[in-house]
């Protein structure tokens, strides 16, 4: 009985092909879901990272505008300019592509409502 040692020439070269055949398809997968993670993602974690420090505040209060929250015994500002969200003092940018920004108090929530890739958002940012 003869036994066959390694692999032949055609199983390699059927597995050359077949790696040949789906590597379009795993780029352009990779390609559109580095896409999805990064625009969508992202606005995500900065109003999570948001409620994360409004939590920790004290003295929170909102103008149609203008947020204003007291946070490690410093005064801030969260306002919209150039199309991003920011936190002042400093150039924290909180959220990125967005316009028409406004914060209401309805109850015990304070809300923001903003305009992104041409659909408005409201989402709970605090506990006033």
């Amino acid at each position: 009985m003869e036994h066959k040692q390694g692999t032949t020439y055609i199983n390699t070269l059927i597995i050359i092909c077949i790696s040949v055949c789906f590597l379009p398809l795993m780029t352009s997968c990779l390609r559109l879901s580095m896409h999805f993670i990064y625009d969508d993602i992202q606005n995500e974690i900065g109003l999570i990272q948001l409620r994360s420090i409004l939590a920790l505040s004290k003295k929170i209060h909102c103008d149609q505008n203008i947020l204003y929250f007291t946070y490690a015994k410093q005064e801030y500002q969260l306002y919209e300019i150039n199309e991003r969200l920011m936190m002042t003092p400093g150039t924290q940018f909180v959220l990125c592509d967005i316009s028409d920004v406004w914060f209401i108090q309805e109850g015990k929530y304070i809300y923001i409502i903003y305009e992104e890739k041409g659909e408005r958002q409201k989402r709970a940012i605090s506990v006033a």
